[in-house]
Parts: structure tokens; sequence; C-alpha cells
């Protein structure tokens, strides 16, 4: 493990993405030199946004050993792996993003200043594995289920630490707009109607800033050479129950209508988390609760968005 980050180097794939900006962030804030890969071409408008300025690097993940080339080169103490693909349509790019990727890179980190391989995964991972309704599993789940499993073997075979970060639905700063929170604060107050999933389906709700705790706990806890952790709350909520915190805070109405087109193939009525893993073995527990992460997000409305 690293004792801190300051002074430590670091390579953050999916780098624009998501929790990748928040994650640079916060690990620049701790005087780590952070390399971010991303894509070729990108313009990274959220580290833009955020005003970052890591060492930039520009290579597919999915073009054989690009990545793993750039890792070679600069040794890195960490690398988190955030890049990923859910294109349920591609499954010969969900096979090179999700698995052949990184199964590459684990062999690149095998140099004895190597200190930890940080993953984020996927609830929908324990669907695709048989433990819940197998059927309703996604290619995209598929394949995070077997990159889950593929990655533990290599990673115990090359000897190589790494923490597996199971995350929930992530809200928060820069969401995607098509996301139902971006969304109903949007057309709060406005004559719009927003479509929602049937009350009964629910979803753990985690602030992307507990996700990027759990991401800095995963590299700075003395933790097992092989460690899988649930990144949740243990609360669940109905995207009705999320509209109606929203209308709280804001006061203003949102209009809804019910869709069954909302319902997603993964949905559930409750979902399994365990929250003892990432309390024993990282010293994580989330911190914000949905309500407090709504307000943060109303009180910013008007910062710039990611389309």
């Amino acid at each position: 493990m690293l004792s801190d980050l300051s002074r430590s180097s670091v390579l953050v794939t999916g780098a624009d993405g998501f929790i990748g900006s928040h994650l640079i962030a916060a690990l620049l804030a701790q005087g780590a030199t952070v390399h971010a890969v991303l894509r070729p071409g990108s313009t990274a408008p959220r580290l833009s946004t955020l005003g970052l300025d890591p060492v930039m690097h520009f290579a597919d993940v999915t073009e054989g050993g690009a990545v793993s080339a750039l890792v070679a080169k600069l040794r890195p103490e960490c690398v988190f792996n955030l890049a990923v693909c859910r294109a349920n349509d591609a499954p010969d790019v969900l096979e090179q993003t999700n698995i052949t990727a990184v199964l590459s890179l684990l062999e690149a980190c095998t140099y004895s200043s190597f200190r930890r391989f940080v993953t984020i995964g996927s609830s929908l991972e324990k669907l695709a594995l048989g433990l819940k309704h197998p059927k309703s599993a996604t290619p995209y789940a598929h394949s995070r289920a077997r990159a889950a499993k593929l990655i533990e073997q290599q990673a115990n075979t090359l000897g190589v630490p790494l923490t597996h970060l199971r995350t929930y639905y992530v809200y928060g700063p820069l969401q995607q707009t098509g996301k139902l929170i971006p969304q109903a604060l949007r057309i709060a107050g406005t004559a719009t109607s927003l479509p929602l999933a049937p009350d009964n389906l629910s979803k753990d709700f985690v602030h992307v800033r507990d996700i990027v705790r759990a991401c800095i706990a995963a590299v700075l806890t003395d933790s097992p050479d092989y460690t899988v952790a649930d990144i949740a709350t243990g609360q669940q909520w109905s995207a009705r129950d999320v509209v109606c915190l929203l209308e709280q805070l804001t006061g203003k109405p949102i209009l809804t209508h019910p869709d069954t087109a909302m319902i997603r193939a993964w949905d559930k009525e409750c979902w399994d988390t365990d929250l003892k893993r990432a309390r024993e073995l990282l010293g994580w527990e989330s911190r914000i609760c949905l309500r407090e992460g709504l307000r943060d997000l109303v009180a910013s409305e008007g910062a710039p968005h990611v389309p």
C-alpha cells in the first residue's frame, strides 16, 4: 500500500469519465502525479470543466498493448482502471474494453515498485454470475462478471495486489444530462413531464465523492492482496422517491408520468449489498446521504454540465 499520495505516481484510464474526472481532482489535491489516459481525439470536457491539468496521454485501450506500453514506460505505483464499455450491441468492443484490455494492463504491473491495481466493477455482475436472476443480465453485465473472474485469477497468478470495487447507482456533479437526476432538475417547474419506472423498483444511490473516497482508500489501506467490496449506502430509493426529494429541495413541482419503457432488464425491487467488506477491509462507509447529495446539486444548479 501507499503511506500517502503526495509525490506518488498514478495512472487513470477512463480519465474524463464521470468517476474518473472526480478521482483525478482528488488525487491532484493530495499531491499525486496523475497520468490521465484519454481516447484519441478526446477534448476532456469534464477535466476542463473542473479546471484540472493532469499529465494527459491519448491511447485507445482496445488496441492491444497501447496502455500497457505506457505503464511499462511510466511505471506508476498505482493504476485505477475506470475505462469501460456499456454498448450491449457491440460485443467485440465489450470484450476488448472490459476484459482483454484490463488483463493486458495487469500484465504490465508486475514490477517491484507497483503497489495496487484498482478496478471499478458493477452491481450487475451479481446478476450475470447467477447469484440472482441470471437471465435478466445484459451482455454488458455478462462482460463485467466475466472480467471480474478473470481479473481475480490473473492478479493472483501474477502476484499483483488488486482491489475490485463493485459500484451501484453513482450520481453527482457532471453526471450525464440524460440520467434521472439531471433530467429532473432540468424540468423542475416546467410543463415537461418526466417518464418514471414503477415505484416498486429501487436503486442504491451513491455519491461520486464517496466512490472517489473508496478508490483512494483502496491504495492507502493495508487490505488483502485481492480485495473485492460493494460500494453502496445500504439505502434504496425508487425514482419517485428521488423526484419527491428534489421537489422538496427545489421548491418546484416536477411533473411525472409512469412509463413501462423506463423498466430495464436489470431493474429490481431490492438490491443485495454487502457493506461489511468495505467497512472492514477498506475502512470505508458512505458519508453523503441522498438528501445531502441532492441538496448540493440543487445549490450548484446552473453550473456547467456534460452532455
